[in-house]
């Protein structure tokens, strides 16, 4: 029952959130989708769990009452100015509403094989849903050696300055992952949720990914293959129920692309020229390798660029 209340306050605060966010991007006139709206408040929580987590470090007040007061303030402040926007925008609520049906209404008159494809990545989704509720606490090498264990040093000396290890991984490696199980573990008041990082971030991906096809030039079916292909990732799937921290570093790579693409089309438009950056940070953040996998794209986007400007 604790977890149930736990999901559906985080999926109202995501609901408030995306709300503000497409609210601040349609008031500027901005041609951006329901999908990349919901990629940007990805991004706005990625930010700010690391603004709570290194504010609280710089004070060593990194403890599970200080967690929750932070994401209260947070929760409060959102919703608030969230409110107030539909107050001072009576339209905004019933626009949002209107656009969701339209895609629903889209999905539902397409072809049997769409239909199908979505109803498997439902299904799955669900599925590892399930698992992590069924069995809450992972058991894998990576996250019972480096990724939870550094994050009760954390919560043991109340910041993040570097502590005696024999495991180097915990005091070097990339840590943004762990701040998002820290505020898992705080929030909740155990390590029953800590797995639900992951599954987001494939959430999150999938997503991303039609978003990529359809930008691309392919249609409502070819984007739900790309989802169906990036779902069916064996160590996606893998990944999907632990605590480890590839997928999240998947879910900002994605991203990257996403809003890279977008401000390909677009360079006047500063909601993606912003999240470019903030998804590049956070890849950084997250883990080492995501250097190597933003160059090539990051090489593309600026030959791209030079191009887009006439600069043979």
């Amino acid at each position: 029952m604790i977890i149930i209340l736990f999901l559906l306050l985080v999926g109202f605060y995501w609901s408030i959130t995306f709300l503000l966010i497409f609210k601040l991007v349609r008031r500027r006139g901005h041609e951006t989708s329901l999908a990349e709206i919901f990629m940007l408040s990805a991004l706005a929580l990625g930010v700010e769990i690391v603004i709570i987590t290194e504010g609280l470090s710089l004070f060593s007040a990194i403890t599970e009452m200080n967690v929750r007061a932070g994401w209260s303030i947070a929760f409060v402040f959102t919703a608030g100015v969230s409110i107030r926007s539909v107050l001072n925008q009576a339209n905004i609520l019933p626009k949002l509403l209107q656009e969701i049906r339209a895609e629903i209404n889209k999905l539902l008159k397409s072809g049997w094989a769409l239909k199908l494809i979505v109803g498997i990545l439902i299904l799955q989704a669900a599925v590892l849903l399930a698992i992590i509720f069924i069995y809450p606490i992972p058991n894998d090498y990576d996250s019972m050696t480096y990724h939870l264990a550094r994050i009760i040093y954390w919560d043991q000396q109340g910041n993040l300055a570097h502590f005696a290890s024999h495991d180097l991984r915990q005091i070097t490696f990339p840590p943004f992952a762990e701040y998002a199980l820290l505020n898992a573990r705080f929030l909740m008041g155990s390590d029953s949720v800590t797995r639900l990082i992951q599954w987001f971030s494939m959430v999150v991906a999938m997503i991303g990914v039609t978003e990529i096809t359809k930008k691309l030039g392919g249609n409502s079916l070819q984007r739900a293959m790309s989802a169906l292909l990036t779902a069916s990732i064996p160590m996606g799937i893998m990944q999907a129920t632990t605590t480890q921290n590839d997928y999240v570093l998947a879910a900002w790579t994605v991203c990257l692309v996403v809003f890279g693409l977008a401000t390909l089309q677009n360079i006047s438009n500063p909601w993606s020229v912003g999240a470019v950056g903030v998804a590049l940070g956070l890849m950084m953040l997250t883990k080492g390798t995501g250097y190597i996998y933003a160059l090539p794209f990051g090489i593309w986007f600026i030959y791209r660029m030079l191009r887009t400007f006439g600069w043979q």
